[in-house]
């Protein structure tokens, strides 16, 4: 199971991207296992050479269950997968990523393990060296257990969140995907969201001088036309700070293939 991510490269996209997973994992792996097949199907992309090794413990496991009308549901033994320590993080690797990708499970565990401390361990290594922030929502019952915790950790930790549209509504009591991704910039400085066979829903901030309109055609939606300056590039708040900001409710429904 991916604790998180940090991306260990400044540029191309995110496929071709070689990442960085700091986690636990057994120390002496046994052929079989449930370490063993993890390792044999994790990408190569991925760098496994910062896990911190544990003895006598399992390293947690998600199970998938999958009822007769097709729908999922997860359950996850932890195991000790919630003993990874802040001293495992090494700042100078956080320092070079492209982004630090967080699942909100990092916060959700037993009194007195260590995930927490550390996860705000890392994210402060991450703002300390303009590191994005990535957090991806995973689940709506996770969000919807405390919606109001998950708002203020945005609006203090995160740059960047990506949700589905429940999730989305469970965050922002809207179930609008582009009304709810415009509610979400009030917390982040660029927003994803998916809405199933529809596609993706982008939200972010530019500079008023720098708008781009669209080529397309206008869409209507719950925001009316917003999908106007899709073209213009993304800013963050804090790098627009004197600056003469607009909400940039864009792109559309990109179509996933």
């Amino acid at each position: 199971m991916l604790e998180w991510l940090a991306s260990s490269s400044k540029t191309g996209i995110l496929k071709q991207h070689d990442y960085l997973l700091f986690n636990k994992a057994c120390e002496n792996v046994q052929i079989g296992g449930y370490a063993y097949r993890y390792l044999c199907n994790t990408s190569s992309r991925i760098d496994l050479n910062y896990l911190q090794g544990v003895e006598g413990g399992a390293i947690g496991c998600c199970f998938t269950l999958i009822g007769e009308n097709g729908e999922r549901t997860f359950t996850i033994s932890s195991g000790m997968i919630n003993q990874l320590h802040a001293e495992r993080i090494p700042e100078e690797v956080i320092a070079g990523a492209s982004a630090l990708v967080l699942p909100p499970y990092l916060v959700r565990c037993k009194p007195g393990e260590p995930m927490p401390a550390t996860t705000i361990q890392a994210i402060s290594y991450a703002k300390k060296n303009d590191v994005p922030v990535v957090l991806t929502l995973c689940t709506k019952y996770v969000i919807a257990d405390n919606p109001q915790f998950w708002r203020d950790f945005l609006r203090e930790h995160v740059s960047v969140v990506a949700m589905s549209e429940d999730e989305a509504f469970e965050l922002s009591e809207e179930s609008d995907p582009s009304q709810a991704a415009n509610i979400a910039l009030d917390w982040v400085d660029l927003v994803l969201c998916t809405t199933g066979p529809n596609g993706l829903y982008m939200a972010a901030f530019t500079e008023k001088s720098a708008k781009r309109m669209t080529q397309h055609r206008l869409l209507p939606g719950a925001i009316t036309e917003f999908n106007q300056y899709e073209f213009s590039r993304t800013m963050g708040r804090v790098l627009g700070r004197g600056v003469n900001l607009a909400r940039w409710r864009a792109p559309s429904a990109y179509p996933v293939r």
